[in-house]
């Protein structure tokens, strides 16, 4: 099974405890061009985690490495949490590589890029987009994947209305 969610925050308390310990993951790739290429925060997020994250490994790829590996197979007989920076990173990886997804979690998205505006708040998450990303994302949801916000795995599940 692999879960798709897209949250700035990378790796942190949330993923750990929540979605990789409810969902029994055997693995956290994150997915972005940047930090792929960043050795530094490359291994900051690869030696990230507590207790919980003993038996999860830890990728980290470019969004072009985790369509070849994905589309291969290789992750296929393993829970996988995938995290994605961006909203378009997710998009982007979904419509080139044509995944489908049972879902796609937006669950922390911030300002820090010019031209988004609050689009979404929940349970401490708030989600901020541009028009870019919201069109992207309704055009996702029009072929067939549900957009969600749920900050952690034991909340609530909310449906993001684009």
């Amino acid at each position: 099974m692999h879960f798709y969610r897209v949250d700035e925050r990378l790796i942190h308390g949330q993923v750990t405890y929540t979605w990789v310990t409810q969902h029994r993951m055997h693995r956290i790739v994150i997915i972005n061009d940047e930090l792929y290429v960043d050795e530094f925060a490359k291994m900051v997020m690869m030696e990230s985690g507590d207790v919980s994250m003993q038996q999860t490994d830890v990728d980290v790829l470019s969004i072009e490495k985790a369509i070849e590996e994905f589309g291969s197979g290789k992750y296929s007989e393993e829970n996988v949490l995938l995290i994605f920076r961006e909203p378009l990173d997710a998009v982007t990886f979904i419509k080139k590589g044509s995944f489908k997804p049972k879902e796609l979690n937006v669950a922390n998205v911030g300002k820090s890029k010019s031209g988004r505006e609050k689009f979404s708040r929940s349970l401490g998450s708030v989600v901020y987009l541009s028009k870019e990303e919201r069109e992207a994302l309704k055009e996702l949801e029009d072929s067939g994947i549900p957009i969600i916000q749920q900050v952690m795995a034991t909340s609530e599940r909310k449906k993001l209305e684009l």
